[in-house]
């Protein structure tokens, strides 16, 4: 797994991108999460990915890499709460077919480090 300042993970190997364990227990409660891209779209590092609400606040996920969608998690919709039980496996937000540009991630152990930098 690799990891973005912004709380998002990427599994280079499954190809796929969800909020981390630690973002949604910063969230609480998800109560929405609606998915801004599907499949066939071409996204950049940064972009809007998804939009997620709970009893807390709102969050935009931006995209860690760069690539081409190849699907979305449509059970999400239906329940949130998916990603609070399971973060960073079942509550995956898309897949990609094709990716580039990790570069900027991190690993888990500079991820630990930065979730530190980040209180």
């Amino acid at each position: 797994m690799l990891y973005s300042k912004t709380h998002e993970w990427f599994d280079p190997t499954l190809k796929k991108v969800g909020i981390t364990d630690y973002a949604q227990k910063s969230l609480g409660d998800l109560t929405y999460i609606e998915i801004l891209v599907e499949q066939g779209d071409e996204v950049s590092i940064g972009d809007e990915i998804a939009e997620i609400d709970s009893v807390k606040t709102s969050e935009v996920v931006y995209s860690p890499i760069s690539g081409t969608i190849s699907g979305v998690n449509d059970l999400l919709e239906e329940d949130p709460s998916i990603v609070n039980s399971s973060a960073e496996n079942d509550g995956w937000l898309v897949s990609f077919s094709a990716c580039d540009d990790e570069k900027g991630l991190m690993s888990s152990s500079d991820y630990e480090e930065h979730k530190k930098e980040d209180h």
